[in-house]
C-alpha cells in the first residue's frame, strides 16, 4: 500500500481490537481527532462501527490491530464493503511509555500510523481456500497431537500391565494392539487385571477416534487443494518422489493472491533437499512438516534457475 492522497473530507480510522469489543478513533486529513467510540465485536457492531465512521466523512483507510486474531472479523466486514483495511502493529514500547496505555490511545495510535504511512501492510483476506486450509490444519494438528498422547498412554499401560495381558499384546504391532485392546472386556471383578483392561480399551478407542478424525480432516484439505490448484498437484505427482501438501497455504497464495506458478514451484523443489517445498498429494501424514522442510521462498528462488538440475531428494 502506498502513501495516501487525502482530501479535506477524508477520514483516517484506527481500531484497537479486543475479544468482546473494539475501540475506534477517527482523524481528519491533517491528524485532528474527530472522535472515539466503542463497539461490540459482533456483526451488528461492525455495521455500527462502519456507519459511525461514514458519519465523519469519506473513509480513506482503516488501520486495524490484530487482523489475524481478534480483528479478523472486522477486517473481513470492512473489506466486503470496499473499505481499505491496513494491518497495524501494536505501538512500540517507547511510544507506550511516553503516551501511556489505554484502548483509546491505542486506537488513535493505529490511526496515526496509517496517516503517517508507517503502517502499510495489507491483511490477508481470510475468506478464501487458504484460510479454509489453515482452519483444517489447526484442527488436524490438535487431533494428531492428542492421538500421539493416546499412543504413548497405551504403551505406558502395557509396560505395567499384568504379565498375562502384557505377554498377549507384546508380539503385536501397534495397530494390532489397538484393534485388540478396543475389544477387551473388563468384566465386573474390580481387580487390577479388569481395571487395566478397562483403561486399555478406553485409550485404544480414543486413539481410533482421533485417527479417524485426522484422516477425515486430511481428506477435506485434499479436496480443497485439488479444486484450487489441480495443475500444481499434478506437477508434483509427476515427480519420481512424492511430495507433501502441508506447505500449500504458504506457497500457493499469500492472502488469497497467487504468488508462484507451477513452473516456479517445480524449480524451487528441485534445488536442494534443505529448501524443499511440500506441495504434492501423497505424504499427508507428515503434517505439520518437519522444520528442515521449511524455507523462505524468495531466497530459494534467487538461488535457483529454471535450468537447475534436480538432485536426488531423500525423504528418509
Amino acid at each position: 500500500m502506498g502513501s495516501l492522497a487525502l482530501e479535506r473530507a477524508d477520514v483516517i480510522v484506527g481500531v484497537d481490537t479486543h475479544k468482546d469489543q473494539h475501540v475506534a478513533a477517527a482523524l481528519d486529513h491533517i491528524g485532528r481527532l474527530l472522535g472515539i467510540a466503542e463497539f461490540p465485536a459482533t456483526g451488528a457492531g461492525y455495521q455500527q462501527l462502519h456507519a459511525w465512521l461514514a458519519s465523519h466523512g469519506e473513509i480513506s483507510a482503516v488501520g486495524v490491530e490484530g487482523c489475524g486474531s481478534w480483528g479478523a472479523g472486522l477486517a473481513r466486514h470492512l473489506g466486503s464493503v470496499d473499505v481499505v483495511v491496513v494491518e497495524v502493529n501494536r505501538p512500540n514500547r517507547q511510544t507506550r511509555r511516553r503516551r501511556g496505555k489505554s484502548d483509546s490511545l491505542d486506537a488513535e495510535a493505529a490511526a496515526r500510523a496509517v496517516l503517517s504511512g508507517d503502517a502499510k501492510a495489507t491483511p490477508k483476506s481470510g475468506d478464501g481456500p487458504v484460510e479454509a486450509l489453515r482452519q483444517l490444519r489447526v484442527a488436524r494438528a490438535g487431533a494428531v497431537k492428542a492421538r500421539t498422547a493416546a499412543a504413548n498412554q497405551l504403551h505406558s499401560l502395557l509396560d505395567t500391565a499384568p504379565d498375562q495381558l502384557r505377554s498377549q499384546l507384546a508380539p503385536l504391532t501397534f495397530k494390532e494392539k489397538v484393534a485388540l485392546a478396543e475389544r477387551l472386556r473388563p468384566g465386573t471383578s474390580g481387580d487390577i487385571g479388569a481395571m487395566t483392561r478397562r483403561a486399555l480399551r478406553s485409550v485404544a478407542r480414543r486413539w481410533r477416534f482421533l485417527d479417524d478424525e485426522a484422516k477425515e480432516l486430511r481428506a477435506e484439505a485434499k479436496k480443497i487443494i485439488d479444486a484450487v490448484a489441480p495443475e500444481l498437484v499434478a506437477a508434483a505427482d509427476r515427480r519420481s518422489s512424492p511430495l507433501s501438501i502441508t506447505e500449500i497455504p504458504q506457497v500457493l497464495r499469500r492472502g488469497g493472491e497467487p504468488v508462484l506458478s507451477v513452473g516456479q514451484v517445480v524449480v524451487i523443489t528441485s534445488c536442494s533437499s534443505s529448501s524443499l517445498i511440500a506441495i504434492g498429494s501423497e505424504q499427508l501424514g507428515q503434517w505439520p512438516p518437519m522444520p528442515t522442510r521449511r524455507m523462505k521462498v524468495t531466497q530459494s528462488a534467487q538461488r535457483c534457475s529454471p535450468t537447475a538440475r534436480a538432485p536426488q531428494v531423500s525423504h528418509s
